[in-house]
């Protein structure tokens, strides 16, 4: 899915602060990928990517850090938010579905984009 994203197969947007939080959480913790993988990766995601500037701050989640996701997601227009972790959202915000990853490569099998 993320070669598909790099691909432009569909559009990724993101914020500041969420690349922020990919920065950290990738060079620490369970993964502790090379901090140069990283940055190439993230340079990439940038360069393919949409960078929004989200005007409002949903206060909705249970863990406010992840708040800043809607954030995105509703200033982007997004369809989707992709997340691994989809206990911590709303099933629905706004037009934005929250959809594991697998529910998102099917969705993109559906469509025919993969």
């Amino acid at each position: 899915m993320v070669s598909a994203g790099l691909a432009r197969k569909f559009l990724v947007s993101y914020s500041r602060q969420i690349m922020n939080e990919y920065r950290e959480v990738l060079i620490r913790g369970k993964f502790q990928f090379p901090l140069s993988q990283v940055d190439r990766y993230l340079s990439d995601l940038k360069k393919v990517g949409e960078q929004v500037f989200p005007r409002t701050s949903i206060t909705i989640c249970p863990d406010p850090d992840d708040n800043k996701f809607l954030d995105c997601a509703e200033e982007a227009g997004a369809l989707y938010l992709v997340t691994g972790n989809k206990r911590h959202f709303p099933i629905k915000h706004g037009q934005t579905s929250v959809v594991s990853p697998r529910q998102f490569v099917m969705i993109l099998v559906s469509a025919g984009i993969l």
